[in-house]
């Protein structure tokens, strides 16, 4: 009648019963008129084994943790399913509150987001109770991680202000994180900032070092996109990965040591940034966790076309595609394919380069993704200017810099600067063209951004057309004017003669 189940999560026994016998013995229980309260028994129990569990995942013995977790989950789906039927809303929402770290490492966004996608069904649209400000704060914070941004923004402003109305701050804290995390990526940044830094006051004030921690190492990476402030930005991220070492938590840390990798590449420390990525992607193994998988594999792709190892760098991103195409997460399947896009255009295939990369455009735009499509219609437009249709090039950098300058993504701006410039030396207009490649350098040169090998070679190829029409002190001179505008005055200077 029972079998014994195998498992390595721990040396407990576990045991199984043939699906007949299963049948028979529900049959019997519901007949016995005890079913309910065996029921509500096996709920408790698991309940409190997930709440357990919930302090242990930050944790030392996270790893031993998640297997117990793995190991339960047909009882953990069973709890949930019966509070979901029988409208014992607490119950569930604690559960799911309790595994929600657990979903997050295993990449079972999907199955977590329907979780709280019932419970908030069975809210009313003018509940102002706990239970739908947490309904929709998960709905929210796992939307926003399969980069639902159209889902995520709604649901999580308005679980803040819930939260915010009730007076419950450690659910605030965390539902501002992620508000933040979605107001990045659609970069209003203003509102990023605001979110992120009344997170961190908050978690300063109760003592929550995970939320102290997730926020200044998102603070710090914002503050790397928008400002340069690239030292600070390392600070905080140490300190970050100070707190969760402290904490022992292994899986947690990866977020800071990320960030960390991404600075060296910034210092040009490739080596440095490489090793810190295998450490992640190590760590991401050892976890089974597909994202971070697949972000380290992105990443070592991205450091080995800079060195210009395409070879290596197309085996890593075609890894990260496949691991984002199994856990079905369209944004980053959308960023790989225009990551390949670049990749193809390194590699002389301008038909595959166009057809990426405008795949990737198609994805950003359906997801509500502003900085990847920026992004990526820039890259287009480079792709156009290589294939000589400049008209095409100009509205693409145009409408580049455009995104690039209202977001204030500093880095875009100098690119879409330079590439305008390329459009100019097509046309034949070369003081135009050194005007503006100047312009773009001093943009990087002011804000202390490196420019990217690829980058730093398309400057190259397309700077040559105007050096070849102006004498060397000519172009010197139109350069050097260039260089003198502000980054407002390049932009003026760059919307001029444009589509």
């Amino acid at each position: 009648m029972l079998r014994r189940i195998e498992t390595s999560a721990s040396d407990e026994p576990r045991f199984g019963m043939l699906a007949t016998i299963r049948e028979f013995a529900q049959e019997q229980l519901t007949a016995s008129g005890e079913a309910a309260d065996l029921s509500r028994r096996h709920a408790d129990f698991y309940l409190y084994l997930a709440q357990a569990a919930q302090a242990e995942l930050h944790r030392p013995a996270q790893l031993a943790c998640l297997a117990r977790l793995d190991a339960e989950a047909d009882n953990l789906r069973a709890l949930l399913d019966w509070a979901q039927a029988t409208g014992a809303l607490e119950h569930g929402l604690r559960c799911a509150v309790y595994l929600f770290a657990a979903w997050f490492i295993r990449g079972s966004l999907t199955e977590a987001r329907r979780w709280f996608e019932g419970f908030l069904a069975q809210t009313s649209p003018t509940d102002t109770s706990l239970g739908r400000a947490v309904a929709l704060y998960g709905v929210g914070a796992f939307a926003a991680k399969q980069a639902d941004f159209v889902t995520a923004l709604p649901a999580l402003t308005h679980s803040v202000a819930l939260f915010r109305h009730l007076g419950e701050e450690r659910f605030l804290t965390l539902a501002l994180l992620f508000l933040g995390d979605v107001e990045f990526e659609r970069t209003d940044y203003i509102a990023t900032r605001a979110a992120y830094e009344e997170a961190i006051a908050l978690a300063r004030r109760l003592g929550d070092t995970g939320a102290l921690a997730t926020g200044l190492t998102h603070l710090g990476e914002y503050l790397t996109v928008t400002s340069g402030q690239l030292e600070v930005a390392r600070a905080m991220s140490e300190e970050s990965l100070a707190l969760l070492r402290r904490l022992g938590d292994r899986w947690g840390q990866m977020t800071p040591l990320s960030h960390l990798a991404r600075l060296a590449l910034l210092r040009g420390e490739y080596g440095v940034a490489e090793t810190r990525q295998q450490e992640l992607l190590a760590i991401a193994r050892e976890f089974g966790d597909p994202f971070g998988m697949a972000n380290s594999s992105e990443a070592l792709g991205s450091i080995a076309m800079l060195r210009g190892d395409l070879v290596r760098a197309q085996a890593y991103y075609a890894d990260a595609l496949r691991m984002y195409q199994q856990v079905g997460s369209r944004q980053p399947i959308g960023y790989m394919l225009g990551k390949l896009g670049d990749l193809a255009y390194l590699q002389g295939d301008l038909a595959r380069a166009e057809d990426l990369l405008g795949q990737g455009v198609a994805i950003s735009q359906e997801r509500g993704d502003e900085w990847t499509n920026t992004e990526f219609q820039r890259h287009l437009g480079r792709v156009k200017l290589a294939q000589g249709q400049l008209q095409a090039a100009a509205r693409l950098y145009a409408d580049s810099l455009e995104r690039s300058y209202a977001n204030k993504d500093v880095y875009c701006v100098a690119e879409s600067v330079a590439g305008l410039g390329g459009v100019a030396a097509g046309q034949g207009d070369a003081p135009r063209a050194a005007r503006l490649f100047g312009a773009a350098l001093a943009i990087h040169e002011a804000h202390g951004l490196p420019i990217w090998p690829p980058d730093r070679a398309e400057y190259d190829r397309q700077v040559a057309p105007a050096r070849a029409h102006l004498d060397p002190a000519a172009f010197a001179e139109a350069e050097a004017a260039g260089r003198a505008l502000s980054l407002d005055e390049a932009v003026a200077y760059a919307r001029s003669h444009t589509p």
